[in-house]
């Protein structure tokens, strides 16, 4: 089941004054100043757990968040409601008719702590190389049956070591010159990973969005990177510090984009 972030509506949160944005259902490229903002509400959205910590200054008085979600072939108009007074933020769902659907739409997005750090990308992790290969080696890198917790229990099942096994011994090593490459190609094969997991298991299962951030520099070169995060059925929002080298780069890769879109 996939998810798709159709359109977010922003006041007065965080030194966002006002933001209306439409998403494009494949891949966006979001240039923003407010990258941590958006960070913040796309994670919320998501139901991400754990959730991000929220600065009291973000959270003002006429502060509010509204976006039109769809999974699979519901829509639900989702709210983040705000307490100013003790920085919380608080998320509610509803269906086309108004309906309040908050215990669905939550329980749809109820994934374990490991799956959902894999929702959003940082250039500056350099951890995700070795994900897979972690897991192989439990007793090593997760001590006192950590990973168990992080997988509600998946990780100690025989279904999960199989496809474990079969997905390293068939997936091609492949090893990029840049270092920020080969950090994404990594994520997405842990991504990859998951998925065909719950595959086997879950087939209610749903594609959150993927989030990109700390990419701007290396944005110019990874469109084959960017087509394979979408062929996992996912959305992809790359979140882009607003700055003109940025934004040229965003523009080449748009341009790209179209010229290989085959016409009509």
């Amino acid at each position: 089941m996939a998810m798709t972030i159709n359109q977010i509506t922003i006041e007065n949160f965080g030194g966002i004054a006002h933001l209306a944005v439409s998403l494009d259902e494949h891949i966006h490229l979001m240039e923003t100043s407010y990258v941590e903002e958006m960070i913040v509400i796309l994670t919320r959205l998501l139901s991400v757990e754990p959730q991000l910590p929220v600065s009291a200054s973000w959270i003002r008085d006429g502060t509010r968040i509204n976006a039109n979600v769809y999974l699979s072939d519901k829509q639900y108009t989702v709210n983040i409601d705000t307490n100013e007074k003790k920085s919380e933020m608080t998320l509610k769902a509803f269906d086309s008719e108004g309906n309040d659907k908050t215990s669905e739409y939550c329980m749809n997005l109820m994934h374990c702590v490991e799956e959902d750090n894999l929702t959003v990308f940082s250039g500056c992790d350099s951890e995700i190389t070795e994900r897979l290969y972690h897991y192989m080696d439990e007793e090593t890198f997760y001590p006192q049956k950590s990973l168990s917790k992080l997988t509600d229990g998946c990780s100690n099942t025989n279904s999960f070591r199989l496809w474990l096994h079969r997905y390293i011994k068939d997936t091609s090593q492949e090893i990029p010159n840049d270092e920020m490459q080969y950090r994404l190609l990594c994520h997405l094969k842990a991504l990859e990973f998951w998925d065909g997991f719950e595959d086997i298991r879950n087939l209610h299962y749903v594609r959150k969005p993927f989030i990109v951030k700390d990419y701007g520099e290396h944005l110019e070169d990874q469109n084959t990177l960017f087509d394979r995060a979408k062929d996992t059925g996912r959305q992809v929002i790359v979140l882009l510090p607003a700055n003109k080298e940025r934004e040229k780069a965003g523009r080449k890769y748009e341009r790209r984009q179209v010229s290989r879109t085959p016409q009509a």
